[in-house]
């Protein structure tokens, strides 16, 4: 199916590229006749500039003909170079186009007449125009000249005439060339829609019949019937996936007849569960048997635990005092700790306080030397200035401001010893709340001894209790054993019945559902 889908694409590729390199061909061809289009409009230019530079070269004649002063003269003459120079230059570029005889024939002409004017020019009329021989420079114009100019003019005109219908023939070979192009662009482009059409349909056809076969099988499968099949064959793509769907739909017909089979062994569990039952029927009489011998036992046990149940509940009221007792000693023990850890914060901040005025002594130690040397300073200042005193004041100012600072750090050492002592008071509170604490724990200490005493009493009866207790546990134990056994055997057969039921209901249940809905 890839290999057909394929050869559709690379036929419609084929055409694509073959309309493309045509369409580039065509435009390669538009583009010669617009080239020598352009070329045409160019001779049509340049044929222009040789006829202006024609018509000047004849009024700059002319005016060199009227002059009349020597420098009206001199720049006509000075305009009629340049005007023979470009005429020179025009009639070289034309020359250099692509030519076609009558053109070639007419320029040839052209350079005969001009040729020809300009030596009559040079060495006949500009002589007399400059010797003002007016009269024989008219006769020569009349005679020589204009036979000449109307010659030149007539081999321009063809010159222009002929680069006219040159460029006419170009555009027309250009529109055909475009008209001819278009046409078969657009019919290879019809041929390959409906080339690419038909592709299409033929492969649609070819893949939607098997898939709509493939199809028709699921139906069938979601249906219950599993005898349903595709029958195809083949090496693409959709064959080979009918071919999976086959495989698949017979493996599954194989599924729901091995679930059939599976229901006959649900029989054969079946009958275990017939054998299981009588065993645990026989292992209940024997339950039954024992537990008559183990009443008797029972009963003077029964008395007996009476016995040591009344002991029991006198040693629980005990025990509930001493809890009591021994959790509010654990809370006055945790009060105790929290409050030892209190004094040791207040130790704490007390060495803070003491390091904080070492500090501040040194302040003030430091303080007092720079208050000596300024003292020293204003002396030495005073002794220099004399009467003046200026440094003296100065000195005498930071003398005032040290003192100033020292009053500070007295008042600051003064504060701190009142935290000190204010904190010393709350540790000595708290020393006291310790002590009353341990007061507390040592109450109920004394009751924790009384509760201890009453539960030996009662230790007491339990324990002629228990002996009594324990001459039948004796008798009990062999009795015991044998409906322990009984009732394990019992117990593991009820067990296994019940999930072996459990589980053959389930399967039997899934089995009749899954095979009722096949058909195979």
């Amino acid at each position: 199916m890839g290999t057909k889908i394929l050869m559709a694409v690379l036929v419609v590729a084929f055409l694509g590229t073959g309309v493309a390199s045509f369409a580039v061909a065509e435009m390669a061809v538009i583009n010669r006749n617009t080239d020598a289009v352009y070329g045409g409009s160019q001779q049509l230019r340049t044929i222009a500039e040789l006829r202006n530079a024609f018509n000047r070269v004849r009024i700059n004649s002319l005016n060199h003909f009227a002059a009349t002063d020597l420098e009206t003269e001199q720049a006509a003459e000075k305009a009629l170079a340049a005007d023979l120079k470009a005429l020179a230059a025009a009639e070289k570029e034309y020359k250099a186009y692509e030519l076609g005889p009558i053109r070639v024939a007419a320029l040839a002409d052209f350079d005969r007449a001009w040729a020809e004017y300009v030596t009559i020019l040079n060495e006949k009329l500009l002589p007399l125009s400059r010797a003002g021989r007016d009269i024989e420079v008219a006769a020569v114009r009349k005679a020589e000249v204009e036979p000449l100019v109307a010659a030149a003019r007539e081999a321009m005109d063809t010159l222009s005439d002929q680069t006219v219908v040159k460029a006419g023939e170009q555009k027309d070979e250009a529109a055909a060339a475009y008209a001819s192009a278009r046409t078969l662009v657009i019919t290879l482009i019809i041929f390959g829609l409906v080339l690419g059409v038909a592709a299409a349909v033929g492969i649609a056809r070819l893949i939607t019949g098997p898939l709509g076969r493939c199809v028709k099988v699921l139906t069938s499968i979601r249906g219950g019937d599993l005898t349903a099949r595709t029958g195809l064959v083949g090496k693409d793509e959709v064959a080979v996936l009918a071919q999976a769907l086959d495989t698949s739909t017979e493996a599954m017909a194989g599924m729901v007849r091995q679930v059939a089979d599976n229901a006959h062994h649900v029989a054969a569990a079946s009958e275990e569960l017939t054998a299981v039952s009588t065993e645990m029927s026989s292992a209940a009489e024997e339950t039954s048997a024992q537990a008559g011998a183990v009443s008797d036992a029972a009963e003077l046990v029964s008395h007996n635990v009476q016995t040591v149940a009344a002991g029991a509940d006198e040693m629980g009221t005990s025990i509930r005092e001493i809890a009591n007792s021994a959790t509010e000693a654990a809370m006055v023990s945790a009060q105790a700790a929290q409050t030892a850890e209190r004094t040791n914060e207040i130790v704490q901040r007390l060495g803070q306080s003491s390091a904080e005025i070492s500090s501040v002594v040194q302040t003030i130690t430091s303080i007092a030397a720079q208050t000596n040397l300024l003292a020293l300073n204003a002396t030495i200042e005073a002794a220099r200035a004399g009467e003046m005193g200026k440094g003296f004041a100065v000195v005498a100012s930071e003398v005032k401001d040290l003192a100033q600072e020292t009053a500070r750090a007295t008042d600051d050492i003064s504060r701190r010893i009142g935290a000190i002592q204010q904190e010393t008071d709350e540790a000595m509170v708290a020393i006291g709340e310790i002590t009353a604490v341990t007061a507390r724990i040592n109450d109920h200490t004394s009751t924790i001894a009384a509760a201890v005493e009453e539960q030996t009493a009662t230790t007491g009866e339990m324990s002629r209790s228990v002996n009594e207790a324990a001459s039948s546990a004796g008798d009990i134990a062999g009795t015991i054993s044998g409906v322990a056994q009984a009732a394990d055997s019992t117990a593991t057969g009820a067990t296994q019945t019940q999930a072996t039921a459990q589980e053959l209901a389930r399967m039997a249940a899934e089995l009749h559902q899954t095979v009722s809905a096949y058909r195979v």
